[in-house]
């Protein structure tokens, strides 16, 4: 028994190196030629035109002083928070603002939805937790601003002074 669940434990450990190679080479060929402000630019006007719902995205123009990794994982967040706006808020109109301070970078998706209860569980909904670990991971603040009857803003500032920061 105790070598068949260590012949489990190997397949499990094999199997996510394959997702996770597998993760990394889904990365937004946008994302690397061209930078975050611009990948979720065009990102959202697929999200735009397959759901019907107005979305602007503003930012620099220059990329972030962020590393790959790192650049990705706000990414990721903007699409996890665009994905909610738009198949759950019941948004009109999505605004996605990226910022740099010098000190840190924001990400904010603010929707005009019908908003939530972030404090709420739901099941079968794995987004927010999702978010939450991913933020963690790269050393961000995730903040969600919502309430029954009002829109929602998912904001995320990473710090740049982070040594992880160049990674």
């Amino acid at each position: 028994m105790g070598r068949e669940l260590g012949h489990v434990g190997e397949l499990s450990r094999t199997a996510l190196a394959e997702m996770r190679a597998l993760i990394f080479e889904l990365r937004p060929r946008g994302l690397a030629e061209e930078g975050l402000v611009s990948a979720l630019t065009k990102h959202a006007g697929a999200v735009s035109a397959r759901e019907g719902v107005a979305i602007e995205v503003t930012g620099p123009s220059e990329r972030l002083p962020l590393g790959s990794d790192r650049e990705e994982h706000l990414y990721r967040l903007g699409q996890e928070a665009l994905a909610n706006a738009s198949k759950h808020a019941q948004a009109t109109q999505i605004r996605v603002a990226v910022t740099n301070d010098g000190s840190s970078a924001r990400l904010e998706v603010s929707d005009d939805g019908r908003g939530f209860d972030p404090a709420a569980t739901y099941a079968g909904h794995l987004g927010l937790t999702t978010m939450r670990s991913r933020a963690s991971e790269i050393g961000a603040t995730l903040l969600i601003d919502s309430a029954p009857g009002r829109g929602t803003a998912v904001r995320v500032e990473l710090p740049l002074s982070n040594p992880a920061a160049r990674a």
